[in-house]
């Protein structure tokens, strides 16, 4: 029964977006009984409710649900609304700073992303991505402190830095689009020179200049992107609509042969596949809109949306968030060993290297003899959180048994 409650949850979620994306909002008596908690909660978790928020009208005019539940989607969207106009501002104004400087200044992902959507304001983001050239990091590291940005020194890695106006405006520069990944997928990704002054481009987004990628390579590090969260996190259904609303926007700048050849040489063709069918079949998206692909079975096909849906309870969780990363990022370069077996990998996240302590245990990146201080530490934490039920949120053996039903997954999307 809570199954089946779950599945209608997740049912009527997808008419909703379907009825964002198409504005044919289908409104029945199966949103009688809906569970709106559940419904808004969702929209919240993916980032969804100002693009929901119109189909939430129509069926509250209809189906009238809790008074309170219905001004969380009002109140929400319009809050959401003007944070998002606010981070625009302060992206025309860092990369007219940096301008002035004679520092071009990429801005990827969001802003670029949201061009896509009906109104930018209904597409919200977490911060702004952009990429300098490695000789301009430092002066631009000046220059958005210099414009109030505060440097998170314990949150950045070598080719991202992490800035932040407090509340107001969070960006993460970028010297490499792929972060500090390693590995062979990434040398794959690195000679496709994404980056290069070749490929770069300025053109109107959001209704402001900016410089960027070409939208064929935007697309590549879409995908990636996607298969990133999808390998090491959580991605959602609002990960694939980005894609594919990009891709509708801007199909005539897409040469589909070399990006379907991109995308065969990163071993993501199968993934983009996936995306398209989802697109077609759950969302509302036309045969003339997405590119020529193979369908997939829908066994399959079912598998990945429960876990674009799933992956949303556990995405708060710092210690699942930390396992996910550390077993999982050999998936995403290309590096893992078929071979590993189960007992090796349980041992492996047992007993972390001192390079890949999670943050809690972090001191032992300051001295070999720490590591084993740090394993004790770790085992003693989880002995209090399971007995004695601190903060306890998912036993160990669940993560590991969750993360083999997620490898299983991505097997079927080619993703390993």
């Amino acid at each position: 029964m809570e199954n089946a409650k779950v599945q209608q949850c997740h049912d009527l979620f997808i008419k909703l977006i379907r009825g964002y994306l198409t504005g044919e909002m289908e409104v029945n008596e199966e949103f009688e009984n809906a569970d709106w908690n559940k419904l808004h909660e969702l929209a919240y978790r993916t980032g969804l409710t100002p693009m929901l928020c119109e189909p939430v009208k129509k069926v509250y005019s209809r189906y009238p649900f809790k008074t309170d539940i219905y001004q969380r989607f009002i109140n929400g969207t319009i809050v959401m609304a003007l944070k998002e106009e606010t981070k625009i501002e302060y992206v025309e104004r860092i990369v007219k700073a940096a301008a002035e400087k004679d520092i071009q200044v990429l801005v990827f992902k969001g802003p670029i992303i949201a061009d896509a959507y009906k109104d930018y304001r209904m597409r919200v983001s977490s911060d702004t991505d952009m990429y300098v050239d490695e000789k301009d990091k430092d002066a631009m590291m000046e220059i958005l402190e210099s414009l109030g940005y505060q440097w998170l020194q314990d949150k950045s890695k070598d080719h991202v830095q992490n800035l932040t106006i407090p509340n107001v405006h969070y960006v993460e520069l970028h010297t490499a689009l792929w972060e500090d990944f390693k590995g062979s997928r990434i040398k794959v990704l690195e000679s496709f020179e994404l980056t290069a002054p070749k490929n770069r481009i300025c053109d109107k987004f959001c209704g402001i200049m900016l410089d960027t990628i070409r939208h064929e390579e935007q697309l590549i590090y879409f995908v990636y992107h996607f298969a990133k969260h999808m390998v090491l996190e959580s991605a959602s259904i609002r990960n694939v609509m980005d894609i594919l609303l990009f891709y509708k926007k801007h199909k005539d700048k897409i040469d589909e042969s070399s990006f379907k050849e991109r995308l065969e040489r990163l071993g993501y063709w199968k993934c983009f596949c996936i995306l398209c069918q989802i697109g077609e079949e759950y969302l509302g998206f036309k045969k003339e809109d997405l590119p020529c692909y193979a369908k997939t079975d829908s066994e399959s096909l079912d598998q990945v949306l429960r876990v674009l849906f799933s992956e949303q309870v556990t995405r708060d969780d710092d210690i699942y968030r930390w396992q996910m990363v550390y077993n999982m990022t050999p998936y995403l370069t290309g590096d893992y060993d078929p071979n590993m077996s189960g007992v090796k990998r349980k041992l492996k996240y047992l007993f972390p290297t001192r390079s890949n302590m999670p943050e809690k245990y972090s001191y032992a990146k300051k001295s070999a003899f720490l590591v084993p201080i740090a394993w004790t530490h770790r085992i003693f934490d989880y002995i209090v959180s399971r007995f004695f039920k601190r903060n306890y949120r998912m036993a160990g053996s669940k993560r590991m048994s969750r993360m083999d039903a997620k490898l299983q997954v991505l097997k079927k999307m080619k993703l390993i």
